[in-house]
C-alpha cells in the first residue's frame, strides 16, 4: 500500500459496508497533505487519505487478531518492502526454498504479506489459506484494534530517520502523481511533513507510539531501526526470527540459510526481478500500481541529496522537541539518550542508545559529553547490580523496570548531569 493515492470517487462492491463510515469522515477535520494536493482527514489524532481511513474503521470495528498472526508496522516509506519480504521469507522458508520457484521471484513482497488495509472488506483473512496469517499495516498503534494486544499476536516495528522517510516519500509520490497533475514540491512537502499533516503522520508521534509500547511489551512488539538493519544485517534478521517464533537452528546458521534469505531479500536482487521491474499489483477494484514504485534506492542518507542544510536543521529541532516533550514518568529521555532498563540474571543491565538516530549537530562537544555520561551509567550500573547480587532477580525488563521506581530514575538523573 504505502499511501498511494486513492481517487475517492471510486466506486467498489464493497460501497454498502464503507457508507457509514463515509459519512463520518465527513465530519472530520480536513485538510491538504503528504505530497500531494490531495485531501487527508484527521482521525483519533492522525491523517489519512479517506479512502483508507474507511477500512482502518472497518478494522477497528471487525478485524479480531489471532495469536499466530504477524503483524509488520511502519510509517510509509521507512523500509516496509525489505521488512516485508524478509518476514515472509524467515516465517515461510519450511515451504519454499530459496530458488527461482520462491514467491518473492513471482510476486512482490506486497503481495506475499499484504496490508490489512487493502483486505479490510474481509475483516479478517481466510486462516485455511495462510495459516500463518502475516499482514501489515500503517496504523498507528493507538488505533490498532483492541484484539492486536490481547491476541498475542507479533508486531514488529521499524521506523527510518525522518529526513530519508521525507525524501522517499516525496519520491514516492511524485512517481505515482498522474501526468496532468502537479506533486507538491520538496518544500511543500516539507512543510506538510513538519506540521504533522501527512498521511498517518505526525510522523514523530507515530513512532514514538510504537517505541513506548514496545518497552511495555516487548515480548509482543519489536522495534527496529532501518537504519541498524542496514548496518548489521545478519544480527537483525537473526533476531527477527527470533521474536516472530521462527529461530535459525544452529544447523541453518552452518548451511548458510541466513545468508540465502538475506540475499533474496535484498534491494539488488529485489529490484532486479521481472515482477519488480514490470508488473503490477493491484491496490482497489479499479486501482493498480507498478511494482517499480517501491524499488529507488534504498540506501541510507539519500536526505543529503535532497534537503537544504535549513530543511534538515528545522527536522533536527522538531525530533528533539518531540523526545524532550516525553519526559517525566512515562519516558526517561536526557539530552537525546534513552535508558533502557533490561531483564539480567544478577540484577539488570543497560543499553545507552541515541533516539532513535543520531542527530546531526554542532555542539561543541556534545559527542565527548555523551561518552562521559554512557561511562559513568556503566559504571554506576556495576556498582548497583554488585549490591543487589543475590537479592533479587528481575523477571522483565523495558517498561517493568520503569515501574518498579527509583532504580531507572536514578539512572535517568546520572545522565542527565552529564
Amino acid at each position: 500500500m504505502e499511501s498511494t493515492k486513492p481517487n475517492e470517487a471510486e466506486e467498489t462492491s464493497d460501497s454498502r459496508i464503507y457508507k457509514k463510515y463515509r459519512e463520518t469522515i465527513a465530519t472530520l477535520p480536513k485538510g491538504i497533505g503528504g505530497t500531494a494536493s490531495q485531501e487527508i482527514y484527521q482521525y483519533q489524532g492522525f491523517w489519512y487519505y479517506p479512502l483508507y481511513l474507511e477500512r482502518i474503521m472497518l478494522i477497528q470495528e471487525h478485524f479480531k487478531a489471532q495469536p499466530s498472526h504477524i503483524v509488520v508496522v511502519s510509517m510509509p516509506k521507512c523500509g516496509t518492502t525489505w521488512l516485508k519480504a524478509l518476514t515472509f521469507a524467515i516465517a515461510t522458508r519450511s515451504q519454499f526454498d530459496f530458488s527461482l520457484s520462491h514467491p518473492l521471484t513471482a510476486s512482490s513482497p506486497h503481495e506475499c504479506l499484504p496490508f490489512l488495509e487493502e483486505v479490510a472488506a474481509t475483516a479478517c483473512l481466510n486462516e485455511a489459506n495462510n495459516p500463518i496469517a502475516l499482514f501489515a499495516t500503517h496504523m498507528p498503534f493507538t488505533s490498532l484494534p483492541e484484539s492486536f494486544l490481547s491476541s498475542g499476536c507479533k508486531k514488529v516495528y521499524i521506523c527510518r530517520n525522518p529526513k530519508d522517510a521525507l525524501t522517499s516519500m516525496w519520491h514516492f509520490e511524485c512517481r505515482l502523481t498522474p501526468k496532468g497533475k502537479k506533486c507538491f514540491t520538496l518544500e511543500e512537502a516539507f512543510e506538510h511533513f513538519s506540521e504533522g499533516v501527512y498521511p498517518y503522520g505526525p510522523y514523530w508521534d507515530h513512532v514514538l507510539g510504537y517505541w513506548k509500547a514496545s518497552l511495555e511489551w516487548p515480548e509482543k512488539i519489536l522495534f527496529l531501526k532501518y537504519e541498524d538493519l542496514k548496518t548489521d544485517t545478519m544480527r537483525h534478521v537473526k533476531k527477527l526470527a527470533q521474536f516472530i517464533g521462527h529461530p535459525f537452528s544452529l544447523q541453518e546458521e552452518k548451511d548458510g540459510l541466513v545468508e540465502e534469505v538475506i540475499q533474496l531479500c535484498s534491494f539488488e536482487n529485489l529490484s532486479n526481478l521481472d515482477v519488480n521491474k514490470f508488473g503490477k499489483r493491484r491496490v482497489t477494484e479499479k486501482k493498480e500500481i507498478e511494482n517499480a514504485v517501491f524499488f529507488r534506492k534504498g540506501v541510507v542518507g539519500d536526505w543529503k541529496n535532497n534537503l537544504t542544510a535549513e530543511m534538515s536543521e528545522q527536522l533536527d529541532k522538531i525530533t528533539e522537541q518531540k523526545l524532550r516533550g516525553r519526559g517525566g514518568h512515562e519516558w526517561c529521555f536526557s539530552h537525546l539518550v534513552v535508558v533502557t532498563v533490561v531483564a539480567g540474571r544478577l540484577g539488570g543491565t543497560v543499553e545507552v542508545e541515541s533516539w532513535p538516530w543520531g542527530l546531526t549537530t554542532d555542539r561543541a562537544g556534545e559527542k565527548e559529553k555523551k561518552r562521559r555520561r554512557q561511562r559513568r551509567l556503566q559504571g554506576k550500573l556495576a556498582e548497583m547490580a554488585s549490591r543487589r547480587e543475590g537479592r533479587r532477580s528481575w523477571r522483565s525488563g523495558g517498561a517493568a523496570a520503569y515501574r518498579r521506581g527509583n532504580w531507572a530514575w536514578r539512572l535517568a538523573s546520572l545522565v542527565g548531569r552529564g
